[in-house]
């Protein structure tokens, strides 16, 4: 038995779904209705799935200085607060650029904003580039990981990026050679249609 999401004035009522039907077995089956339209998700996660990358999320990511963690308590403070302005300003530049010589600690600090993120649930994703493994130096997995991610937020933006990779599945691709469309369906599209 299927039940909808109460609305603002009432309880939630059945939602017969296959009513009658038998003799046949659902495996981890989605149902997201949506302004009466009900969407059934099947093999969107294997899909979904294709953009999916070990080691290149802030918490799977390698380093070349052992276990990768975030800051330590009480350090970087100043640092992460002006990152945490900038990202919580509409108005401020689109890209922050963290500059500095190799070994200072910027993926740490960029680690540990990546935490602050993703505990305000404000965080759309990760990709880390390491010169230790030779995957995350791939600049063509950036856009698959992101989209990756964008789509496990939302399942708004899921379905899109499900149907792009269903539409033409080479986008999923790490060897796929325009990046420009790549981000344009993957993320780009989705993130207005989801808008």
């Amino acid at each position: 038995m299927f039940t909808r999401a109460p609305e603002a004035t009432g309880e939630g009522t059945p939602l017969n779904v296959m009513q009658g039907a038998h003799d046949f077995v659902m495996t981890e089956p989605r149902f997201y209705e949506a302004q009466k339209i009900e969407i059934h998700e099947h093999g969107g996660q294997v899909s979904l799935e294709r953009l999916n990358h070990e080691m290149t999320s802030y918490k799977t990511r390698q380093s070349s200085y052992g276990d990768p963690t975030g800051c330590m308590q009480g350090t970087r403070v100043k640092v992460l607060e002006k990152l945490d302005t900038w990202a919580s300003d509409p108005n401020s530049s689109k890209v922050y650029w963290m500059v500095g010589m190799a070994g200072i600690g910027k993926s740490t600090i960029a680690h540990t904003f990546c935490e602050n993120l993703e505990a305000k649930n404000i965080l759309g994703g990760s990709f880390f580039a390491s010169r230790v493994s030779e995957k995350t130096r791939n600049a063509r997995l950036i856009i698959p990981v992101i989209a990756y991610a964008l789509a496990r937020a939302s399942p708004r933006i899921k379905i899109e990026v499900v149907k792009a990779i269903e539409d033409d599945p080479t986008l999923a691709e790490p060897t796929y050679i325009n990046i420009n469309e790549q981000f344009k369906r993957l993320v780009y599209n989705p993130l207005q249609t989801a808008v």
